[in-house]
């Protein structure tokens, strides 16, 4: 896929992350990112490769690259302001921090435009897209069981899920009118692919059972009082009483 891309160059890498998070980037430099926890959450080949190509779609379009530019030049703004007001100095730091907060999403723009050339980089090496759309209808239930549906779509800087549906499914039917053969989905051997993958948290990271908690990898035990509260991650474990006491 990244061969037949805009911008086959600007493609460097791949590279599947252990998290349980359902989640796919890309960085401004080139590589994709896919969590464990999405890998889980596609029904056949066909939604996986509509969402890499919506990710080599950033790349290709150099989302990242523009919305680091954007950042470079609001940060300077404020700087330059803190140089010639004090008043501006004095809200720079809460302000460059909202300013980056700002920018850790791509716009709906370049969402929409992901979309687009997911689509079209999908059907040109022989998947369906419409796959693609339907992957969405996941998101929205996944959405809508972590509360996420409740914030309306204006107060988003990502188009939502339901509204991505609609618009990802005419392009489909587009494309598949253009490609003129039958497009792949390939359920049955993506299932066979990820048999076994760790679905939610990786037990071999550690987990609680029976107020013990046992790390199999490294190979220990400790116990965990009864009625406390305890979160693990890949790098430590930690647990507190309930009333925040210990």
């Amino acid at each position: 896929m990244g061969k037949i891309s805009d911008r086959p160059a600007d493609v460097k890498g791949f590279t599947i992350v252990d998290s349980p998070i359902i989640n796919a980037f890309a960085t401004p430099d080139g590589h994709v990112y896919f969590t464990r926890g999405i890998m889980a959450h596609f029904n056949n080949e066909a939604q996986f490769s509509g969402v890499l190509g919506h990710e080599i779609g950033h790349i290709t379009a150099r989302h990242g690259q523009k919305q680091q530019t954007r950042s470079t030049i609001a940060n300077g703004a404020l700087i330059l302001g803190s140089i010639l007001s004090r008043r501006v100095a004095a809200l720079a730091q809460p302000a460059s921090q909202v300013v980056g907060l700002g920018l850790l999403k791509y716009g709906r723009d370049d969402e929409n435009e992901s979309d687009k050339l997911g689509v079209k980089y999908s059907s040109k090496i022989g998947y369906d897209p419409s796959s693609m759309a339907d992957f969405f209808l996941t998101l929205q239930r996944t959405e809508q069981s972590s509360g996420a549906a409740t914030v309306p779509t204006f107060l988003s800087s990502h188009p939502n899920s339901a509204d991505r549906y609609q618009n990802v499914k005419k392009l489909a039917q587009q494309a598949e009118q253009q490609a003129g053969r039958q497009l792949a989905v390939n359920r049955d051997q993506y299932l066979r692919m990820i048999e076994g993958l760790p679905y939610g948290d990786n037990p071999r990271e550690g987990y609680v059972e029976n107020s013990v908690f046992y790390h199999p990898d490294l190979k220990f035990q400790f116990p965990v009082p009864q009625g406390w509260k305890s979160q693990n991650s890949p790098s430590q474990f930690q647990m507190a009483e309930p009333n925040g006491k210990a």
